[in-house]
């Protein structure tokens, strides 16, 4: 039978010991824990504990593969395929990059590890407020595989549902010996623990307000200091032989903390060592027994007079706190907490008994539908784009034998026409769209509606895509082309960009509300996908996107072309252009091109819509005679016009602006490009016959495309590329495109 095995993602010390015993109670023996952790403050009580390693019958180098791991961030995916291989459950402490990954990656039962945060915070919230929607999605989908392991007993009564409805209670308890009777109290001093005083602004004022309140009794403060504190009563990070120490011979504890839901371990374990614990009412220690003790004080006067008797030595009130103070550890101790965690587990074990019996989890099996969004732009490139990126996911998802369904969203508009869409796969269903703005209040109105109740709005608008169907709802990830979008989508399903032209524009203080708004939809993305270098930096430095959530992918590529080269002299260039600015730029420089330069080859563009500009009264006839505009022809016809031209001259300065270029280069016809980074790094990757152009005035550009039409013939005709190796590089391609997109599902 095999062994159920678990993963405690904690290095918490002192929990370790009490929580390994439990696992060992319930039949589970085999217990892996992390060899590295965060050394940040939230991890002063952290080590780091080999000793359970060799209970683990998994081979050495998995193991060594496993001890290697950050857990707390991101493992690879060669560690998650030996957890998934081996162990069938995931214990996992409120580190909310940690939560991320394990709710992405692993396939078993996810316990997500807590013990109560400070009055007026809950795990829901801060879920909602530094993860958002896209975790809460996560969670919610994990269904049953999911619990919230609550180590108090009240703590989901004040969660959202999607946590409470899946609790677990593990109460909190302590792993220790009962040494009261070695507690001498020679050291007339208050024991008051405090860490952290320097680096964090709580513990900063819980300390000043200590010294007010305290400060006229000689006092000793522990707790680990990374920062060093000018006061020789701050002791910091001591041995555990003088921790002991210090518990056995100071005179009393004070715990000044009043959190209902939150406690830390030393009252504890001053109770255990037999030191008179004074404590504040109304906290967590009440509902542990704490009412009715005579180390409880309802203020601070209480406690002044309650410590200044006890350091005088009356021994009335030392006795009776040391005799009574003995129930706070009940509810902790390991034979009490033993039966709640047996019928916890008891729980957590059959839903795994029931996950392993299932053939096939629903979750996996279902057939995933993948929206890609076109958004009205500017771009006549986008277009292309949206259909090749389609395109690209559809047959990855097939040859991973996935078989998602891609649905193709366009704005509806009359302009488009059924042969528009003639190089969309035959299985791609194609919807058209209208963009519906919903207020802060509408928005929050429609996510109650949705399930999810936690959400609240951070932008005064968002957009939903209404397709008549749902609005969408019925596909399991949104996948936006372009940036273009000036206000988030309403996140009820998880939302991805593909970027490819991200330019830097001003400092955010001066950005216009609609950047700003651009901006923030980016950010609020589940991921962002990119094909260069220079556009995964500006969504980095400039969008402020966190580089984990940047996806870098190969370039798009096309089908083979049909590259039969026609016998005859050219006697046109095409035009390949992005923006309307792009293209006011181009007709300047054609204007010098033809007028000053007696340029003599033609110039055709090929776009969707035909260009105003080309009617505009300021460019002469001469240089309008010369401009031919074709509507963007399905891919047989564009292999036809581009195989009879002279050169492609690329003024798209976006990264996709290089898909024609590299079009051609199958024909071995030569281009010359806007000279950009972007280009630059596509360029040598890819087998192009290249030259470049600088971006500079209309007239220095204009004598660098007469320098092209003069030296095309001189360019190499390179043979091209064979079509079983495009087919085989398209292929790849597509698999990591659907590798991308099942990251984000």
């Amino acid at each position: 039978m095999k062994k159920t095995r678990a993963m405690w993602l904690i290095n918490h010390t002192t929990l370790r010991k009490f929580e390994a015993a439990q696992f060992k109670a319930a039949g589970i023996d085999e217990i892996y824990t992390p060899k590295s952790f965060p050394y940040d403050e939230g991890n002063l009580s952290a080590n780091v504990e080999y000793s359970l390693d060799s209970d683990l019958s998994i081979t050495e180098e998995e193991l060594e593969i496993l001890n290697a791991q950050n857990w707390y961030e991101s493992p690879s995916a060669e560690s998650w395929e030996i957890a998934n291989r081996h162990f069938d459950i995931v214990f996992v402490p409120f580190f909310l990059d940690q939560l991320k990954s394990v709710t992405l990656n692993f396939r078993g039962i996810i316990v997500l590890r807590v013990f109560g945060h400070a009055a007026g915070q809950t795990y829901s919230q801060l879920i909602y407020q530094y993860s958002g929607e896209r975790l809460v999605r996560q969670i919610k989908s994990l269904g049953r595989r999911f619990w919230f392991g609550a180590g108090y007993e009240h703590l989901y009564q004040i969660e959202q549902n999607f946590l409470a409805s899946r609790n677990c209670f593990l109460p909190v308890g302590l792993s220790t010996t009962d040494r009261s009777s070695e507690w001498t109290g020679e050291c007339r001093k208050i024991l008051f623990v405090c860490p952290r005083i320097a680096s964090s602004s709580h513990f900063g004022s819980v300390f000043n307000d200590f010294l007010i309140n305290f400060g006229e009794f000689p006092y000793t403060i522990g707790g680990a200091q990374p920062i060093h504190v000018d006061n020789p009563n701050v002791i910091g990070f001591v041995s555990r032989e003088e921790h002991e120490r210090n518990m056995r011979e100071h005179r009393v504890m004070f715990y000044h903390s009043q959190q209902p839901n939150h406690i830390h371990y030393h009252p504890f374990e001053a109770v255990a060592a037999g030191m008179p614990l004074i404590f504040m009412a109304n906290g967590l220690l009440d509902r542990m027994g704490g009412v009715g003790l005579p180390g409880r004080c309802k203020s601070i006067s209480e406690a002044k007079q309650k410590i200044r008797k006890i350091l005088s030595g009356d021994q009335n009130l030392i006795n009776s706190i040391r005799a009574s103070q003995g129930a706070l550890l009940a509810a902790i101790k390991a034979e009490n907490c033993a039966p709640a965690w047996q019928s916890s587990f008891k729980k957590i074990l059959s839903e795994l008994q029931i996950l392993k019996n299932e053939e096939t989890d629903k979750s996996h099996s279902k057939k995933k539908k993948i929206a890609i969004i076109f958004p009205k732009t500017e771009k006549e490139i986008d277009f292309q784009v949206a259909k090749i990126l389609a395109n690209t996911i559809f047959t990855g998802s097939k040859l991973s034998k996935s078989y998602a369904e891609v649905i193709f969203l366009y704005p509806e508009r009359n302009e488009y026409e059924e042969c528009d869409f003639i190089d969309l796969h035959k299985d791609i269903k194609c919807r058209s769209f209208n963009w519906k703005k919903l207020s802060s209040s509408e928005a929050k109105r429609a996510m109650r509606y949705s399930g999810h109740e936690g959400w609240e709005p951070t932008e005064a608008n968002y957009l939903t895509v209404d397709d008549g169907i749902r609005q969408i709802q019925d596909c399991d990830l949104w996948l936006v082309v372009s940036d273009l979008v000036d206000k988030p989508l309403l996140p009820i399903r998880p939302t991805v960009h593909f970027i490819y032209d991200h330019p830097k524009r001003q400092s955010e203080n001066a950005l216009i509300p609609e950047e700003k708004s651009r901006l923030n939809t980016i950010r609020a993305a589940e991921k962002i996908l990119v094909t260069t270098q220079s556009t995964f930096d500006k969504a980095a430095q400039y969008a402020g996107v966190p580089t984990k959530d940047i996806i870098k992918l190969p370039y798009l590529m096309l089908p083979p072309a049909n590259t039969s080269q026609p016998d005859i002299t050219p006697y046109y260039f095409i035009l390949d252009v992005g923006t309307q600015q792009r293209l006011k730029k181009a007709l300047q420089i054609l204007e010098f091109f033809y007028a000053e330069l007696d340029g003599s080859l033609q110039c055709l563009i090929l776009a969707q819509h035909r260009p105003q500009l080309l009617d505009d009264a300021i460019f002469l006839q001469k240089t309008k005679d010369n401009i031919h505009w074709r509507k963007s022809p399905d891919l047989n016809i564009y292999d036809k016009l581009i195989a009879k031209c002279a050169f492609i001259w690329n003024m798209d300065s976006s990264d996709m602006g290089m898909i024609i270029p590299m079009r051609a280069a199958n024909a071995a016809i030569p281009t010359i490009s806007i000279d950009t980074p972007a280009a630059r790094e596509i360029a040598s990757h890819a087998p192009l016959d290249q030259a470049w152009m600088t971006d500079a005035s209309p007239r220095a550009m204009a004598q660098a495309l007469k320098s092209m039409e003069d030296s095309y013939p001189t360019y190499k005709r390179r043979p091209p590329t064979t079509e079983n190796s495009q087919i085989d590089d398209i292929e790849m391609i597509s698999m990591e495109y659907w590798r991308a997109i099942q990251e984000c599902l």
